[in-house]
């Protein structure tokens, strides 16, 4: 239904039903028509095209290189392995698109009971809130940037399956978005929390070992956010900012915004959030559980565990 006849490529009519802006329906048609796509997976329906395009200043041929490979990387990595290693709620085909025929609900949940999971939860820094604290019902995402122990990833030689939990996380956002963007019949994307507590200085030594994880956000995952707001940011921020923004795309770096200690007021203006919806450590009512413990992981984890590559 909504594409064109015969069940064809994507008609501008469709697309703009779907939700994507009038003016950008025409590149988004034409980007449908590149990669050759009908249907809504893989990750194919117009909204998600728009992210594409978007990503990519809407140039056409940029935009279906991005997808192109994202769908190549997708099925190279087997994101049905990763998503039923570190959660559940959720069915994948080896191509990596999901195998569900209701476009508009996404049930995932990240779980314990895997060493992967159990992993994650311990010494990940990232998390996806279960309570809706927008209108448009956006994905709300934590990431606990100031206590990352990128040192005990990298000593330990975990890097790979934090790899793994940060895709999980991404993939997480992705879908949530798409199903509520296919659920209102508009762009839905997620405000990102970045908790800058414990930052410092010291930490960009570490940058380069992280460097390609965060890459993948921006390879792999077009226009997930809408809005990027550091929390209880150190002074030191702006050296630090300064270090990864030749990692941002144009369109990253219009999103963010760096607030300090009393940011209640910055949060709203910026990200449309109120406090309240926050985990208990940022002074809200949600509960920490939500968001991974973003612990120091100790020293011989990686042998021990099993998990620590080589």
């Amino acid at each position: 239904a909504g594409r064109g006849g015969g069940g064809g490529a994507w008609t501008v009519e469709a697309i703009v039903a779907a939700g994507v802006p009038a003016e950008c329906a025409e590149a988004v048609r034409q980007l449908g028509l590149e990669v050759g796509v009908s249907g809504d997976e893989p990750l194919s329906d117009p909204t998600t095209l728009w992210r594409f395009a978007s990503a990519r200043e809407f140039n056409i041929q940029a935009g279906k290189d991005m997808y192109t490979a994202a769908m190549a990387w997708r099925a190279s990595l087997s994101m049905k392995s990763v998503m039923e290693s570190l959660g559940d709620g959720e069915a994948y085909r080896k191509d990596g698109s999901r195998d569900s025929k209701d476009v508009c609900s996404w049930s995932w949940t990240r779980s314990h009971g895997t060493p992967e999971s159990d992993f994650a939860s311990t010494y990940g820094f990232w998390g996806r809130l279960s309570a809706k604290g927008l209108p448009d019902q956006a994905p709300i995402a934590i990431w606990r940037v100031g206590e990352i122990d990128v040192k005990g990833y990298t000593t330990e030689k975990l890097l790979g399956i934090v790899e793994h939990g940060f895709i999980s996380h991404m993939e997480d956002l992705l879908q949530a978005g798409r199903a509520e963007s296919r659920k209102s019949g508009k762009i839905v994307r997620a405000r990102l929390i970045l908790d800058g507590h414990n930052l410092k200085l010291s930490n960009l030594k570490y940058l380069p070992a992280v460097r390609h994880i965060f890459g993948l956000g921006k390879q792999f995952f077009p226009e997930v956010t809408a809005s990027i707001t550091l929390v209880r940011a150190p002074k030191i921020t702006t050296f630090i900012y300064k270090a990864v923004e030749p990692f941002l795309t144009p369109v990253m770096k219009r999103k963010v915004r760096i607030l300090g200690n009393d940011f209640e007021a910055g949060l709203r203006s910026h990200a449309g959030l109120e406090k309240s919806v926050l985990p208990a450590f940022l002074g809200g009512r949600a509960s920490n559980a939500e968001v991974c413990d973003a612990k120091c992981v100790p020293e011989g984890f990686g042998r021990r565990s099993g998990l620590g590559g080589t």
